[in-house]
């Protein structure tokens, strides 16, 4: 039952990890191939490749990225590269009302990353290997200048209900921050390696993985709780141009790989990432499912609700039955999604004024969920388009 489900214990926040260690020094923001998404889909130069296809090969010292076993079967090997990546980003918006002024496009400005990796294995004796692998996720880093919308517009300057988002002056870039957009992960795994050869053609191994990320936002004021609107964030002041933020995490990894005459074969599991916390952002992460899901998907850890759960609630019209049912008493309010204006005005007959107007579900809206305060009658017809707008939903507030 869904209700049950809301009392299942706190779950770890998923963030994610790594980059690199040997050469630490030289890494300011990497970024691997993101052809998985934030995920790489192979490590070593090797294993990209082959598409990502090593847990059952024994080609390189990067077991600790996908199956510890194949170490043994490796032999001494020192592996060193540079990943060279170059992705090409560009955002716009077009299509907005004239009246807001905001539409725009922009290109990142940060194009050209090197992601180095590294990998070592001994044979101690001919059935135990050591080793170390060394690797890299990530593929977020963009840097979009600021600009492109001009002061006097729906960005703002904000300076009451209606009057904009961003309380300082523009120019503005495309989200309605001030200066350059953007966002930086860089991230990095040390997997040391211990693999042992069961008989001549099978070995098992282990790889304990220890995690190490860090993190940047820029530009996102106007989702810093911009005066007259509700809160975006519960956490203002830990939403955007902070610095960097780092957090720390360890996991393990096991695998297994055996060979039969010319065909190897290779299975290997690894536990979730447990991270710690980015306290300089803990306003900035929306409860939103799609990126725990991502993080669960991949095995690393996050603090926080499950992904199922913060789907559930980004539900408002079906997250309130739930909790109502739960005997968990909750403001009056629309108990299902408005169909249009005359169906919000019969609502807000019923529970009065003020009231608050706000989309019935958060789900694609990457959690930034827009909200507008009704204080009276003559206000509704001022903003048909949002207060009669489909699939909303009404609260009076406190």
């Amino acid at each position: 039952m869904e209700e049950d489900n809301l009392k299942e214990e706190h779950m770890e926040r998923k963030t994610v990890v790594a980059a690199l260690v040997v050469a630490s020094a030289s890494l300011a923001a990497a970024s691997a191939s993101a052809t998985d998404g934030y995920f790489s889909h192979g490590y070593g130069l090797i294993a990209k490749g082959m598409g990502g296809a090593s847990t059952a090969t024994a080609s390189d010292t990067f077991g600790g990225a996908s199956n510890p076993a194949k170490m043994v079967f490796v032999g001494d090997r020192i592996d060193l590269g540079i990943d060279l990546f170059s992705p090409q980003r560009s955002a716009s918006r077009s299509g907005s009302d004239p009246a807001l002024n905001i539409d725009g496009s922009s290109e990142s400005d940060s194009t050209l990353f090197y992601i180095p990796e590294f990998g070592y294995n001994k044979l101690i004796n001919p059935r135990l290997a050591l080793g170390v692998s060394v690797y890299g996720n990530g593929g977020m880093n963009t840097d979009y200048p600021g600009g492109q919308i001009p002061g006097g517009t729906a960005c703002g300057p904000a300076t009451g209900p209606g009057t904009g988002f961003n309380p300082a002056p523009g120019p503005y870039n495309l989200l309605c921050g001030n200066g350059r957009l953007g966002v930086d992960l860089s991230q990095l795994v040390i997997a040391p390696t211990v693999s042992y050869k069961l008989s001549e053609g099978q070995a098992i191994g282990i790889a304990p993985l220890f995690g190490y990320q860090r993190f940047k936002a820029e530009g996102l004021q106007a989702f810093d709780n911009a005066p007259g609107f509700p809160p975006f964030t519960s956490s203002p002041g830990n939403v955007t141009n902070r610095g960097y933020d780092s957090s720390t995490g360890f996991g393990v990894r096991f695998g297994y790989q055996g060979r039969a005459g010319s065909v190897s074969f290779g299975a290997a599991y690894a536990t979730r990432m447990h991270m710690s916390e980015f306290k300089k952002y803990q306003g900035l992460f929306a409860e939103n499912g799609d990126f725990a899901e991502a993080c669960e998907r991949s095995g690393l850890a996050f603090i926080g609700p499950r992904v199922r759960h913060l789907r559930l609630m980004a539900d408002k019209p079906r997250a309130r039955r739930i909790v109502e049912k739960a005997g968990v008493r909750v403001l009056p309010g629309s108990p299902e999604p408005l169909a249009d204006l005359a169906d919000a005005r019969t609502v807000a007959d019923t529970i009065g004024y003020p009231w608050l107007f706000a989309l019935a579900s958060a789900l694609g809206t990457g959690g930034a969920v827009t909200a507008y305060v009704v204080m009276r009658r003559a206000e509704e017809s001022a903003e048909p388009a949002r207060v009669g707008r489909p699939a909303a939903t009404i609260v009076s507030p406190p």
